[in-house]
């Protein structure tokens, strides 16, 4: 998805374009480099797509705790409301 989506500048999704060109686009190194050197640049492309991997993890782990916290004192509230007196 992220090298062959549609291109949204630098955020990703690069149109399917060819590997030297996508490192230029998250450098200031020119393509030539990048062709002459294809294993660096991939690695580049795979430190990109862990960055957006870990922060997509990490905000989805902060959701579902943040819906389970809210479940809970949700639920502990009502457990008070309906308390016998």
């Amino acid at each position: 998805m992220y090298r062959n989506g549609p291109a949204i500048g630098p955020y990703g999704c690069w149109g399917g374009i060819d590997s030297a060109d996508v490192c230029a686009g998250l450098s200031t190194v020119p393509a030539y480099h990048w062709a002459d050197n294809p294993i660096e640049c991939d690695l580049l492309i795979k430190r990109r797509i862990l960055s957006w991997c870990v922060l997509v993890t990490t905000c989805i782990y902060v959701y579902t705790i943040a819906r389970m916290y809210v479940c809970l004192l949700d639920r502990a509230c009502r457990h008070v409301r309906h308390a016998p007196e």
